[in-house]
């Protein structure tokens, strides 16, 4: 069984926020997440896409080069993924809004297989 996930939010101006899904059993990603930006942020606002095991344990879902987060605007990105999860292990989709004056809009797009 596959479960499609919608993360969508409005990061206030000079703010940092965390949305959290707690997996509800063993599964992984199922193929792809996608990170949209609308137009406005020019690169002010930080998406970060990590993993948290019931020990505290923290990896990344996507690697990004040079740096923690993922930045855009006007675009779509679409990053591979097929990582592992387990049952209650809980996604997080951190945003910081580096921007002083401007609330920024961002969502984030994934499905977990869960198998049969």
């Amino acid at each position: 069984m596959i479960e499609p996930y919608h993360v969508e939010s409005t990061c206030p101006a000079g703010a940092a926020e965390d949305t959290s899904v707690t997996v509800r059993r063993d599964g992984r990603i199922a193929g792809k997440i996608r990170v949209f930006f609308p137009p406005g942020p020019e690169g002010t606002l930080q998406i970060s896409l990590a993993v948290t095991g019931s020990d505290g344990s923290s990896r990344n879902l996507i690697t990004f080069p040079g740096a923690n987060y993922i930045t855009g605007d006007s675009t779509t990105l679409e990053y591979e993924c097929t990582a592992p999860l387990w049952a209650n292990e809980v996604i997080v989709v951190s945003a910081n809004n580096t921007d002083g004056v401007n609330d920024h809009a961002y969502a984030v797009i994934f499905s977990i297989d869960y198998g049969g």
